[in-house]
């Protein structure tokens, strides 16, 4: 299902199909990529109510992983003081990026990844606070 409002639908289904990215992309690596996303997914449905971590252990960092997004910090802490902006991880680019990060300050290496990941335990609502519970999880 294509629910989101990041890509127009169009773009998802049709537009992307005519990048440069996805021209590039090799079938047969494709369908055994898909192939281990589909291993990665059922795995996780097989637990009952998995939660936020075992989401990102079981099937969030390996599908990065696979992607080739190997480096990582796990929660860093991108505040000065206390422990109040503190993504699930890092991504850098390659070891020599995360590599000139780890001397810094926990907060100061951000300046050295690429993007954050903000993960969800499976099946939460990402578009709207879930009735009835204030909490982050929901």
């Amino acid at each position: 299902m294509i629910n989101g409002r990041l890509f127009t639908r169009d773009f998802l289904i049709e537009g992307i199909r005519e990048t440069e990215s996805w021209l590039a992309i090799d079938d047969a690596a494709l369908a055994a990529w898909r192939k281990q996303a589909s291993d990665l997914f059922l795995k996780l449905a097989a637990r009952k109510n998995p939660n936020e971590a075992e989401t990102e252990d079981q099937l969030i960092y390996p599908l990065l992983g696979s992607l080739g997004w190997q480096d990582r910090d796990v929660q860093p802490n991108a505040s000065v003081k206390n422990r109040e902006d503190v993504p699930d991880a890092l991504l850098y680019g390659d070891g020599t990026a995360k590599a000139a990060a780890a001397p810094l300050d926990p907060w100061k290496r951000f300046q050295h990844g690429l993007c954050i990941v903000e993960a969800k335990r499976w099946d939460r609502a990402l578009d709207r606070e879930t009735r009835g519970s204030k909490s982050e999880e929901g």
